[in-house]
């Protein structure tokens, strides 16, 4: 079983989404393919309480904690699984070496575009109203030190409808998220096989 830890600062929506997918006995994506052993959240969220829902292994693992931010990612990416998700993430890390390529996040437009420091959230739908894009989406990528800078693994293209706000926008968006994210989780698992990349 290919094993995911997954990473949280808020409600836990997506966390929510991705344990519906690894263990809903009718529609689960990732069922019988994937498994989540480990929450980690850098703060007490409400994300937590989702966690034990599903009944998932939860740490809270502060930065306040640590010396410095290198000492608290290293913390945060010792886990003995295949691969990190973030899943409404809000802090910068510094991705260890070995786990370079073994950390996604998913992006609430398409990068490049409305990518960044200070672009999540509702501000990255704002910027896109502003602009008057007839096309916005969401990206899968891998992590890297520079916000939004990793390489795409997936993208999925929503229409920007001419009485969208951004709220409206938002929740389109988070549907086409919610697809796109296990889908690429699958397929990331299919290609990079079930070796641990801490074994590297």
């Amino acid at each position: 079983m290919y094993q995911i830890a997954v990473l949280i600062s808020g409600a836990g929506s997506t966390l929510d989404n991705l344990a519906h997918h690894c263990y809903d006995e009718y529609d689960g994506m990732l069922k019988g393919f994937v498994e989540i052993t480990r929450v980690v959240a850098d703060r007490e969220c409400k994300g937590l309480e989702v966690a034990e829902k599903w009944g998932l292994p939860k740490v809270v693992i502060k930065a306040t904690d640590y010396p410095d931010k290198v000492a608290w990612s290293e913390a945060l990416f010792d886990a003995e699984v295949n691969l990190h998700v973030l899943g409404g993430f809000l802090s910068q890390v510094v991705v260890p070496l070995r786990w370079e390529g073994k950390i996604v996040n998913i992006h609430p437009s398409l990068l490049p575009a409305y990518g960044g420091k200070g672009m999540y959230g509702i501000k990255v739908h704002e910027a896109v109203i502003a602009a008057k894009e007839k096309v916005t989406g969401c990206t899968v990528h891998t992590v890297t030190d520079v916000y939004d800078d990793g390489m795409i693994l997936g993208q999925i293209k929503q229409a920007v409808l001419p009485w969208d706000d951004a709220e409206s926008l938002q929740q389109a968006v988070q549907k086409m998220e919610q697809k796109l994210y296990p889908r690429t989780i699958l397929n990331f698992s299919s290609i990079s096989g079930k070796k641990n990349p801490s074994h590297n």
